[in-house]
């Protein structure tokens, strides 16, 4: 098995065990089974994504594209089925997108970190090479396998994912703010992303010295702000007149 396909699966556990942990009485199970959801589709379209971008090996080699454990998988991909599987969820129940997003966000913190970390296992996202004699470069893979003193981009994404997501996880926001939870995290989870992206040293197609993950992060995190502004605007109506 890939190890970073087993990193996965323990943030996936991880996170549905906070999912439960921060649902309200009675209301555990029913997030449980959404949460399965969410993660399935993020699973098959971070998957599929990569295929997509792999497409002639995988032309050729079909049957591996169901072999999950083998590794191989996109975030932009995740992201965007997690997205539609939320939107479908909020349609069958009759709520609004963002109650539901808010509801599952508790998934994302162990899944982000420990993705990060099995990134830094093997050998994905890493950073540049640095002398032997810096104390702070830890050693990180390559995509050839070569082990050398890296800049440390997984494990400063992990850290910086596991701050964010705690101020997240402990803001105090009301319950007629559908979203803003929701979309803190994104903003929490895309900063990151954008960031990192521009201290990844493996190789990528780049447009105008980015690489394109940079340019998808820095409009999912717009997108984000958007939405977190448009929740400080409807609070601000809703807000009684001093």
């Amino acid at each position: 098995m890939n190890p970073y396909a087993l990193w996965m699966g323990m943030g996936a556990s991880f996170g549905l065990w906070n999912l439960a942990r921060n649902a309200q009485p009675g209301q555990a199970m029913s997030r449980l089974n959404s949460g399965l959801i969410i993660l399935a589709c993020s699973l098959w379209g971070a998957r599929f994504s990569y295929v997509l971008l792999s497409l002639p090996y995988y032309l050729q080699h079909p049957l591996e594209i169901l072999q999950l454990w083998q590794g191989g998988f996109t975030w932009p991909g995740a992201v965007l089925a997690a997205l539609l599987s939320i939107y479908l969820i909020a349609r069958k129940r009759g709520q609004p997108f963002g109650r539901i997003a808010d509801q599952h966000v508790s998934i994302l913190p162990p899944l982000v970190i420990l993705s990060w970390l099995g990134c830094w296992q093997t050998g994905t996202a890493y950073g540049m090479r640095m002398p032997t004699d810096i104390f702070w470069a830890f050693p990180s893979l390559d995509e050839t396998g070569e082990l050398a003193p890296r800049f440390p981009v997984q494990l400063i994404a992990a850290v910086l994912s596991l701050d964010l997501f705690w101020r997240v996880e402990s803001s105090h926001l009301r319950p007629d703010q559908p979203g803003r939870r929701a979309s803190l995290a994104g903003l929490a989870l895309f900063s990151v992303y954008f960031f990192v992206s521009l201290l990844r040293a493996d190789p990528a197609p780049k447009l105008l010295g980015l690489r394109y993950d940079a340019y998808l992060s820095g409009v999912l995190l717009l997108i984000s702000l958007g939405a977190f502004l448009k929740t400080t605007h409807r609070f601000e109506k809703l807000s009684p007149a001093s």
